[in-house]
């Protein structure tokens, strides 16, 4: 069954026109601003996407982390490229996609507090890994985070009050 709740057919036609401005300019001429806003289109559409175009992404993510050799990330950089860790997760690359993510936990700690709505997200995403990975003890701990979270700070959306 379909995670997918918004418009596909405006969704596909901005990923088409993304792809095409990164095709038309070549990958190594397009900025990492882009590739990021490509990759972001895709995690929203992947279910409805063909090998070929399956394959391009994995180019463009093969790119986007060529491009950041590891550097130290900006604050913003961090959230934009938990991006990248999911499409690596939505391609079944669950390795990649936690090592990915364990680049942004590094960097995202110099920004922001454990407790912070940002860091609870990452332990989510992680914890979603973990399971997939079938490292259920991981799992429990990231995920338990973000139950911590939620009871701590007593969100109004929060299933656990």
């Amino acid at each position: 069954e379909s995670r997918y709740t918004g418009d596909v057919r405006l969704d596909l036609l901005k990923f088409k026109e993304l792809q095409t401005g990164i095709k038309e300019n070549g990958i190594d001429n397009v900025s990492e601003t882009d590739l990021l806003e490509a990759v972001a289109a895709w995690n929203k559409i992947y279910e409805f996407c063909n090998q070929k175009t399956v394959t391009w992404i994995v180019e463009v993510l093969e790119k986007i982390e060529q491009k950041l050799s590891m550097r130290e990330l900006t604050a913003r950089e961090c959230i934009a490229y938990r991006r990248v860790s999911r499409a690596y997760y939505l391609l079944q690359k669950h390795d990649k996609a936690i090592l990915f993510l364990q680049m942004i936990f590094y960097n995202t700690r110099r920004f922001f507090s454990e407790q912070s709505p940002e860091m609870t997200d990452l332990h989510m995403q992680a914890g979603e890994i973990y399971l997939a990975l079938k490292e259920y003890d991981k799992a429990k701990e990231a995920l338990s985070k973000v139950v911590d979270y939620y009871v701590k700070n007593n969100n109004e959306n929060s299933i656990w009050k």
